[in-house]
């Protein structure tokens, strides 16, 4: 049957691959953009205004400033701040937007990114979507302000999903566009201990999960979902899955170790825990509902991104 999409986020890499997907199926896609320049697009104007389109019955939210960017403006308070700001408010105010636009029209479902930073780093716990939230860091707070922001308690009638997104990997993702480059050439290796626990997902399965949970047969309980592969791994391993994924050459003086206090100089003290700290996430409501990965394996992920591009570095 086809269904009328609304995607916010939609010129993003999660956001391009689930309209593909859904254009490819037979769905109907508008996607929400700050400048709309065709038929398919809708402003943020008018639905603040007006509303979502009246025909609108399955609403996905991606959108979301990279909290990974890179900047040497961002050593200087001002910047950084101002920065941080957008960070938040890319995710909870356009998502407050949305749901206030969602109370007037009858939706089928509403299904908002979030991420696996809602739960605390460790190096010891496995996490499931039944773990409680701890108040942890900013990193924490961030995502359980925007998993707030989606909750819609009065609309029973609306299968809504929070999607705990692990790190995205694709050709283009920007987890993998930063790793290629060292790793190419034998010199990318882990940052710190590399103990760390990175829980990751291919984005087929992104896309994939999307589709599944929108399936009338689905059993997978609304909330939050954690949409990470089965296999966590740690830093280390990452790396160098990685590096033979690319047949990266063996070096006498690599790889090198990214020290910590880089990491932090880089990216500040409270985002550089997204490379020093990390979480073991298991998709529990996914297993439980018998949804099969595409790519539950790390080494396999790499190969099917490597095998699409196996010389070039990726690029936007």
């Amino acid at each position: 049957m086809s269904l009328n999409f609304l995607i916010a986020g939609g010129t993003g890499l999660i956001g391009k691959a689930i309209s593909a997907h859904l254009l490819s199926a037979g769905h109907t896609v508008k996607v929400v953009t700050r400048t709309p320049k065709s038929n398919n697009h809708v402003s943020w104007d008018s639905i603040k205004s007006s509303g979502l389109p009246p025909s609108t019955q399955v609403v996905i939210n991606t959108t979301g400033r990279s909290i990974g960017e890179v900047n040497p403006l961002f050593c200087l308070p001002g910047p950084y701040k101002q920065y941080i700001e957008e960070v938040f408010s890319s995710r909870i105010d356009t998502t407050k937007i949305l749901v206030k636009a969602a109370q007037s029209i009858s939706l089928k479902a509403f299904i908002n990114a979030s991420a696996v930073g809602f739960y605390k780093p460790s190096l010891t716990e496995t996490f499931t979507e039944a773990a409680a939230y701890e108040d942890h860091d900013m990193i924490t707070r961030l995502v359980k302000e925007w998993e707030l922001a989606a909750q819609m308690p009065e609309r029973k009638d609306i299968k809504q999903y929070q999607l705990r997104l692990g790190v995205v990997l694709a050709e283009n993702s920007n987890f993998v566009k930063s790793l290629y480059p060292s790793h190419r050439v034998g010199l990318g290796g882990p940052v710190a201990s590399g103990r760390q626990w990175i829980s990751w997902i291919h984005l087929d399965d992104v896309v994939r999960i999307v589709q599944y949970l929108l399936d009338p047969e689905s059993s997978v309980p609304v909330g939050p979902v954690n949409a990470t592969a089965p296999f966590a791994c740690r830093q280390e391993a990452v790396s160098k899955a990685f590096s033979e994924a690319v047949n990266a050459p063996s070096l006498p003086f690599g790889p090198i170790r990214t020290p910590a206090f880089v990491a932090k100089l880089i990216l500040g003290s409270d985002r550089s825990t997204l490379l020093l700290e990390g979480q073991r996430v298991v998709p529990k409501k996914l297993l439980d509902a018998g949804f099969n990965f595409k790519y539950p394996r790390l080494e396999d992920a790499l190969e099917a991104i490597f095998q699409r591009r196996p010389t070039s570095v990726p690029t936007d």
